[in-house]
């Protein structure tokens, strides 16, 4: 269990150095993604402020999602993005961050990735709490279908956010930080 955290996960509060530690990017690729608008840091007041480059523990997660996306299944960083903005925006960040600092249980979640006449197809899907393997029964069996008709990539979001969790909960309490993703 990891005690309550005394900051929002969505506060701007991570320098850029912190964020290319938690999400396990580079400063060059970083740098690019912000010139490139794939990933910005977090609003202030609700605008982007000019020079100071803040982020939230949530766009640290965007940040690692966008690298494993890039990184290891070749998908361009603009679409990359797309699939880190639809998996923040769908509200598991919340369930499993409650989850994570009450030592309760919480549900897996995946991503399905495909490239599927010519664009990219993503659908989330529950995971079975007990085995945290995906559940493709969470699903409609004709969108399962629909992906399993072509090469795909699963994504384990909650595994990947509780990496990230614990980055910055190290990060922002002072602690060591110095884990590797397989720590997590």
């Amino acid at each position: 269990m990891i005690e309550k955290l005394p900051f929002s996960v969505k506060a701007p509060l991570l320098s850029q150095t912190q964020l290319c530690e938690a999400a396990s990017i580079d400063m060059t690729t970083a740098n690019n993604w912000v010139a490139r608008r794939v990933l910005l840091p977090t609003e202030i007041g609700g605008r982007q402020i000019k020079g100071t480059r803040l982020y939230s523990v949530t766009k640290a997660f965007e940040g690692k999602l966008i690298g494993e996306l890039v990184k290891f299944h070749k998908i361009p960083p603009s679409d990359a993005a797309k699939v880190a903005e639809k998996v923040v925006g769908a509200g598991w960040v919340g369930h499993w961050t409650r989850a994570f600092q009450s030592g309760g249980p919480y549900i897996p979640s995946f991503m399905l990735v495909a490239w599927i006449r010519g664009r990219l197809a993503y659908q989330q899907i529950s995971g079975d709490p007990a085995t945290g393997r995906p559940d493709f029964s969470s699903v409609k069996a004709e969108d399962v279908d629909y992906f399993l008709e072509h090469p795909i990539i699963i994504l384990p979001l909650s595994q990947l956010y509780l990496g990230v969790f614990n980055k910055c909960s190290a990060i922002l309490s002072g602690s060591d930080t110095d884990t590797t993703d397989e720590d997590m």
